[in-house]
């Protein structure tokens, strides 16, 4: 008669729990990260956590920038800025929005809001972040903004809720503008 050992009744238990609750795909095989994007192991930033980063960006560059700039503008040039000012002051907040985005993202892989919730922009290869070429590709949408009137708007709301939903239907967490920028991933940081 055979006795069957502590640890021979631990190994069989825990076959049991590998059985009935596998390892995600992502931990399981390798091939998948690869395939997914994510060779170096990183797990992609899920939408909701990559949606408050954006809106706090949003809040803490986007809203400061525009009311420092108007204020400016205004001080600048009187109560009643012309036409052409007015426009000249769109222009600079959409172009400085990018180079924040793309700057940011190419020099140090994070915008501050990303920093905040330790996630980072990766370049299609590896751990590095994205070139700054790629990372303008990646946030050329914000210059949606520039599009006057109701059309401006519905694009300034309408694509990101295009980006949120390829987002969630791709499997490796990527929106088309990560895409567009070559690759690119968000990843959630170690920690």
């Amino acid at each position: 008669m055979l006795v069957a050992s502590g640890h021979d009744r631990h190994d069989h238990a825990r076959a049991y729990r590998s059985v009935r609750q596998p390892p995600s795909t992502w931990d399981a095989i390798p091939e998948v990260r690869v395939a997914m994007g994510g060779s170096d192991g990183a797990r992609p930033a899920p939408l909701t956590r990559r949606a408050l980063a954006r809106l706090t960006d949003a809040f803490l560059v986007e809203f400061l920038l525009t009311a420092i700039i108007a204020y400016t503008i205004t001080e600048v040039l009187g109560a009643e800025p012309s036409a052409d000012a007015l426009v000249a002051t769109v222009v600079l907040i959409g172009s400085l929005r990018l180079l924040y985005y793309a700057g940011l993202e190419a020099a140090q892989g994070a915008t501050l809001g990303k920093r905040m919730l330790r996630l980072q922009v990766r370049g299609p290869i590896g751990a590095a972040p994205p070139t700054f070429g790629a990372a303008i590709r990646r946030n050329a949408w914000v210059l949606l903004a520039l599009v006057p009137g109701w059309l401006g708007w519905v694009l300034w709301v309408g694509v990101p809720l295009s980006i949120a939903a390829a987002i969630q239907a791709d499997g490796a967490g990527r929106g088309w503008h990560d895409r567009l920028g070559g690759g690119t991933r968000v990843v959630v940081l170690p920690g």
